[in-house]
C-alpha cells in the first residue's frame, strides 16, 4: 500500500513538473532506424549497451555475493540493499546536477565510481562494512546514470527527442535481459564475484569510451573556434 500511495505521489509530480512538449509528425520504422544509425545516437545507445548490462550482470545476482563473500544474513541483506536504494536517490541528484553542466560528466562520474566500488567488492568484499559501503557507493553511481544518458540523447537528437527516448528506452531493456543472462552464466562458471567483475570491467570501458569522445569533441571545438 505504501508502495501504491508512493507512485501515485509520483505520478502527480511528473504530472505538474514536466513541461508540455508540441507534438510532432507521426514516426514510422524508417524516422526510428535513421535516428539510430546516427553517429552520436549510435554512441549513446552503444554506452548504455556496455554500462548498463554491466551493471545488471552484477547486480542480478548481488545476494549471492552478500551472502557466500560477506557472509551476511537475511536482515543485513535487507538493510544493505535499503542503504543502495536511499544512496540511489542521492546519485539521482548528483547526476542532475552533473548533466546540467555536461550529460557527459554525468556518465563519466557514474561509470568511474562503479568501477570503483566494484573493484572495492572484489577486493573487500569479505568485510561486511566494506562490502555495505561499495554497495552504497554503486547505487549512488547506477542512478546517476541514466539522467545522464536520457540528457545525452536529448542533445545529442534535439529535433527527434520521442524516438531517441524510445531508442534509449529499448537499449536499456536490452542491455537489462542481456546483462542478467551472462552474469547468470558467469557467476555458473566462475564463481559469485565474476559478475562484479564484469560490471567493474564494463563501467570502466563505458568511462574510456564516453571520456575520450567528450575529450575528442573539445579538441574539435577548440580547432574549430581557432580556425
Amino acid at each position: 500500500m505504501i508502495a501504491g500511495v508512493i507512485g501515485v505521489l509520483a505520478l502527480v509530480g511528473l504530472w505538474i513538473t514536466l513541461p508540455k512538449l508540441k507534438p510532432t509528425r507521426a514516426a514510422n520504422l524508417a524516422d526510428l532506424m535513421e535516428v539510430a544509425i546516427r553517429p552520436r545516437a549510435l554512441v549513446v545507445l552503444v554506452s548504455v549497451l556496455v554500462v548498463i548490462s554491466g551493471h545488471f550482470a552484477s547486480f542480478t545476482y548481488i545476494r549471492p555475493v552478500l551472502e557466500q563473500v560477506a557472509h551476511l544474513d537475511v536482515a543485513a541483506i535487507s538493510l544493505v540493499l535499503l542503504a543502495f536504494g536511499c544512496a540511489g536517490f542521492i546519485g539521482n541528484f548528483v547526476g542532475a546536477f552533473l548533466a546540467e553542466r555536461d550529460p557527459k560528466l554525468a556518465i563519466i562520474g557514474g561509470s568511474a565510481l562503479m568501477a570503483a566500488s566494484m573493484a572495492g567488492l572484489v577486493l573487500f568484499g569479505a568485510s561486511p562494512w566494506l562490502a555495505g559501503l561499495a554497495l552504497m557507493l554503486w547505487g549512488m553511481a547506477f542512478a546517476a546514470l541514466p539522467v545522464g544518458f536520457q540528457a545525452w540523447m536529448v542533445t545529442d537528437v534535439p529535433d527527434r527527442p520521442e524516438l531517441g527516448g524510445g531508442l534509449l528506452t529499448a537499449a536499456f531493456q536490452v542491455a537489462i535481459a542481456t546483462g542478467a543472462v551472462a552474469g547468470g552464466l558467469l557467476v555458473d562458471r566462475f564463481g559469485v564475484l565474476s559478475g562484479a567483475i564484469y560490471c567493474g570491467a564494463a563501467a570502466a570501458a563505458g568511462f574510456c569510451l564516453v571520456l575520450g569522445l567528450r575529450r575528442h569533441r573539445a579538441v574539435r571545438d577548440a580547432a574549430c573556434y581557432a580556425a
